[in-house]
């Protein structure tokens, strides 16, 4: 009787594990689905970027927080079709501890601000200028959107145009 029970609790301790197992990876797989993209689990450089107005910003000094990092130019017609959903997520995400940077790709600044004024955007804007950190980021596409969870990992990448859903769903994905 007890060899019969002893074998009922193996059992049991067996399947538990494995429906355990199956549920987390049930859960990392539909946690990954919700980020738009390609998955990506790359740590986040070291990044310095500025803003117009001057403000020096390191990336890794966002760390504990999601941050998503979108690429952009004032050229570029896909780029500009998602910037009105950039500043609502940008506007919406700030109260709720997300960063939302959005960085402009080789262009100076009085383009970018007067983009800005005629299409009535008030986002904080980032430049690079040089392109150097679209170098250290693997840039070759605009608009590139980045996901970075809370451990300053890259857990996705996104090369197109995103709807003010998808960038929300990567942000609820990234908490």
């Amino acid at each position: 009787m007890n060899s019969n029970r002893n074998r009922l609790v193996s059992v049991l301790i067996g399947v538990l594990l494995i429906a355990g197992g199956g549920i987390g990876l049930l859960l990392a797989v539909s946690r990954s689905a919700r980020l738009p993209g390609t998955p990506v689990a790359a740590p986040l450089p070291d990044v310095i970027v500025t803003t117009l107005g001057g403000e020096v910003v390191n990336l890794a000094d966002l760390r504990g927080r999601p941050v998503l990092i979108n690429f952009w130019a004032t050229w570029c017609p896909p780029c500009r079709e998602e910037m009105p959903a950039l500043e609502r997520v940008e506007r919406k995400w700030a109260e709720r501890g997300a960063a939302v940077i959005v960085i402009n790709f080789e262009e100076d600044e009085a383009t970018i601000r007067r983009y800005l004024a005629e299409n009535g955007l008030s986002l904080r804007v980032f430049q690079d200028s040089s392109g150097e950190v679209a170098q250290k980021l693997d840039i070759t596409y605009l608009p590139t959107t980045l996901f970075v969870d809370g451990t300053g990992v890259i857990r996705s990448r996104n090369e197109g145009v995103l709807s003010q859903g998808q960038m929300e769903a990567g942000l609820r994905a990234l908490r």
